[in-house]
């Protein structure tokens, strides 16, 4: 079965700042060139530690931040271009061999892919509109490409938060009245509203205590169970993923060290780099 994300050779440089005399830094390479596959169905956790280019790379994906060169072909399922004529216009327009390559689609054609691709960011803080109610943040996916309203709409957002375990009673309170775990589980109902093939995660759980960490975590597997959804799961922390990602891909200055199987790369790690991260993991002293 072919992959629901192909990324090759991809590349992304931050132009240097401009000097108060003239001229310019030398351009800052965040990403050297990385290649990986992302399965149906499957979380693929790409490990790293600050400034590795991890989080340049999902920013990439969804168009946040231009990519200086590669490609990342993302494959939307039959039944979901069936069914959205807008979708399929695309692919017809864009599309080769069934996948888009999301680097070189022009940005004002991105809205047909926005219901599919969702990105869940490390700050929830930021990522809420301060001055939005929780529910209405939820609601505004379904608002823009669904275009739901009143009953139906509201309906919808009290599923949402119930999927993810925050109560609908804190639909009506901004994101400042909820704890840090709340709002990353409104973060999450969120990128889920539309229902997503592809979720990429930056961090989401970085800004977390262990216990919050270990919830999220567990809904993230039973929402990718039910859903079928596919994760790419950026972190610094090794120590996450290892009874939560089915592929890991260790990731330094830019480049890709290793990947494979997560319990593959974690019992017998093949760079050095990565038996340095995986010392680095606290244990319990029995």
């Amino acid at each position: 079965m072919k992959p629901i994300l192909e990324v090759k050779d991809l590349r992304v440089t931050y132009p240097g700042q401009t000097k108060l005399f003239g001229g310019s830094d030398s351009d800052s390479i965040a990403v050297r060139g990385i290649s990986f596959k992302v399965h149906s169905n499957q979380v693929f956790a790409l490990v790293g530690e600050s400034g590795s280019g991890k989080s340049s790379t999902g920013r990439a994906l969804v168009g946040l931040v231009p990519a200086a060169g590669g490609e990342a072909w993302f494959r939307p399922s039959e039944a979901r271009i069936q069914a959205d004529a807008r979708l399929a216009a695309l692919m017809g327009r864009f599309g080769r061999d069934g996948a888009l390559n999301l680097l070189t689609l022009p940005a004002k054609e991105w809205k047909p892919l926005r219901p599919l691709v969702s990105l869940i960011f490390q700050d929830s803080r930021a990522a809420l509109n301060p001055r939005m109610k929780v529910g209405d943040s939820i609601a505004e996916p379904l608002l823009i490409h669904r275009r739901e309203r009143g009953s139906a709409l509201q309906e919808k957002v009290r599923l949402l938060m119930e999927k993810v375990e925050l109560d609908p009673s804190l639909a009506s309170r901004l994101p400042a009245k909820l704890s840090g775990g709340q709002r990353q589980r409104a973060c999450i109902a969120r990128a889920l509203a539309l229902g997503p093939e592809l979720v990429i995660c930056d961090e989401m759980v970085s800004a977390l205590d262990v216990l919050v960490q270990n919830r999220i975590l567990s809904l993230l597997t039973m929402l990718q169970k039910e859903a079928g959804t596919s994760f790419l799961f950026i972190t610094h922390d090794l120590a996450i993923v290892s009874g939560f990602a089915d592929c890991t891909a260790v990731m330094k200055s830019g480049r890709l060290l290793e990947v494979g199987e997560t319990s593959q790369v974690f019992q017998a790690p093949e760079h050095e780099y990565t038996r340095t991260l995986l010392d680095s993991v606290p244990r319990l002293n029995p």
